[in-house]
């Protein structure tokens, strides 16, 4: 008996992928179908088409470094969420947004960041 392929809006949903999606936030989202459709071989394959080389990366909502997720496989990418200038309140690790006074200071809030979701199966 063929096994069916699992969908991968439950988990999107569960994350607010779509709600975020549509809020008109500043923001660019890469869905599955454009990381198919550019055959990228890793994540830094991705993050190059949109010019990101550096900034605030989460992968599955836990901080990770650039040089850690470059090599990370595209093929366990199901969506891409990078935030140029406002940030979801979600993601900004603190209730405000970064200051003076936060880690990196207000130059944390100027850099992208940049929102990783991995398909597990």
């Amino acid at each position: 008996m063929p096994q069916r392929r699992r969908s991968h809006a439950p988990r999107w949903s569960r994350n607010n992928w779509t709600a975020r999606a549509f809020l008109g936030l500043a923001a660019t989202f890469v869905d599955r179908a454009e990381i198919l459709r550019r055959k990228p071989q890793t994540v830094a394959d991705i993050l190059s088409v949109y010019g990101i080389y550096s900034g605030t990366f989460l992968l599955d909502r836990m901080p990770v470094d650039y040089e850690t997720l470059r090599d990370y496989p595209a093929g366990l990418v199901i969506g891409v969420e990078i935030y140029r200038h406002q940030r979801p309140q979600e993601f900004n690790m603190t209730r405000a947004a970064p200051g003076i006074l936060s880690p990196g200071g207000q130059a944390a809030g100027m850099s992208a960041l940049v929102v990783i979701w991995t398909y597990i199966p």
